[in-house]
């Protein structure tokens, strides 16, 4: 590939993220690219890296990351143009909640205003000129997240436009490595996601319940109230726990109000083995007795299929449980093509993959919450018909029964 024209005053830009999971990186790529090509700036790609993404056990796959398998990184590499120092001038803009607020910055033409100020007042020479965007550094303040701005880039520009499609790169991707669905055919295609390992509980062979979260208060500390766990949380970030019999029960709730209706579920989770991992890294803090940490350690290879051995009771349902580099795939894999999404509060990953990716074919996804309603607003420009935001101890299954006709009719058309 050629070099760049050194006499060239076009401003190229990039895209830096931190060590993150995948989807927070493409939670970012997506709201930079927009604003870098709102600039009219011509994008260089830059490789993404997601150690965090890598799952605790490793499959022989032909796949070497994450972005090779969902095609993120062959789509790119064609485009990739070769940058020496000598013929550009790098000049790096962090961006965050806090910056833009001293900056007072409340529209996206505030923001075009405020970045092209910052890379014509930093600009030395005559070069060329190469703009890194990425998230400030520094933590936020306190009470004050990192990235809310992005809402003002997202509901200016809903979607790339380039016309960059993420999940068709993704299915033109499976054309190469093909994947077969885990649901079966010919049925509304129902995944839920049940987040556990660092943010559950252990319930104890003697009745009592550690929660492994460590941002909550609670950190491995035994607790004799599992209601007073659940009720409770150190802050904003950390909803209360829910077990896998919840999911099933609203589950099951859902389906017996649905009329007529086919339906093939997937129940993901990543079990509990990172659970007993922390509790095992830190058993010293506990301070148990050494049969208590035998009669612990005993529970540990059973624990996943005792909590989840209540979903064989349904119907054209599959369990995936663990973190394995091929579940990680298939629940890619199938929340790309599910109707419907059932995750809740603790966690965001099917959310954000959803969003950066499925434009144009959302499934409807049901975020459950206790006691805060999540704000997804740094993600989303405005998906209220698609997010569907209840409450686990008061559902509004009417609600979610009219999305679900509605998708019936969108689909059927």
């Amino acid at each position: 590939m050629s070099n760049m024209d050194t006499n060239s005053m076009t401003t190229y830009f990039t895209i830096h993220t931190g060590n993150q999971g995948f989807t927070d990186q493409m939670m970012q790529f997506s709201p930079f690219y927009k604003l870098g090509l709102g600039l009219g700036y011509q994008y260089i790609f830059t490789p993404f890296i997601s150690d965090r993404s890598k799952p605790l056990q490793k499959n022989n796959s032909h796949q070497a990351d994450i972005y090779d398998f969902l095609g993120f990184n062959q789509h790119f590499a064609g485009s990739k143009l070769k940058l020496e120092n000598k013929e550009v001038e790098t000049i790096e803009v962090e961006l965050s909640d806090r910056i833009i607020e001293k900056n007072n910055v409340f529209s996206f033409d505030e923001l075009k205003n405020h970045l092209n100020n910052y890379v014509i007042t930093n600009r030395k020479t005559g070069k060329a000129t190469f703009v890194i965007l990425r998230l400030e550094r520094a933590p936020p303040l306190p009470g004050k997240g990192k990235r809310m701005f992005f809402s003002l880039i997202n509901s200016k520009f809903p979607v790339f436009q380039d016309g960059l499609d993420l999940r068709s790169i993704y299915f033109s991707a499976r054309k190469e490595n093909p994947m077969p669905s885990l649901f079966k055919e010919n049925k509304c295609q129902i995944l839920l996601h049940i987040r556990q390992g660092d943010t559950s509980f252990i319930e104890t062979p003697w009745n009592t319940f550690i929660p492994v979260d460590s941002r909550r208060a609670d950190f491995l500390t035994e607790q004799l109230d599992f209601d007073e766990i659940k009720s409770s949380f150190s802050n904003n970030a950390v909803d209360s726990l829910f077990q896998p019999k919840e999911y099933y029960l609203f589950l099951t709730k859902l389906l017996s109000m649905v009329e007529k209706q086919n339906f093939s579920t997937l129940c993901f989770s990543d079990g509990y083995q990172r659970a007993f991992n922390i509790i095992n890294s830190n058993i010293s803090r506990l301070k148990l007795s050494p049969e208590k940490k035998v009669a612990l350690n005993e529970i540990k290879d059973q624990y996943d299929e005792k909590q989840f051995s209540i979903f064989d009771t349904l119907k054209d349902n599959k369990c995936i449980i663990g973190e394995t580099e091929q579940s990680l795939y298939e629940l890619i894999n199938s929340a790309l093509s599910a109707d419907i999404i059932i995750v809740a509060a603790q966690q965001r990953m099917l959310p954000k993959l959803t969003a950066n990716f499925c434009k144009g074919n959302s499934p409807i996804v049901i975020v459950l919450y206790r006691k805060n309603i999540p704000n997804y607003c740094d993600i989303l420009k405005n998906d209220d018909e698609r997010y569907l935001y209840t409450d686990i101890d008061n559902p509004d299954y009417n609600k979610i029964i009219l999305a679900i006709n509605q998708l019936k009719k969108t689909t059927s058309s």
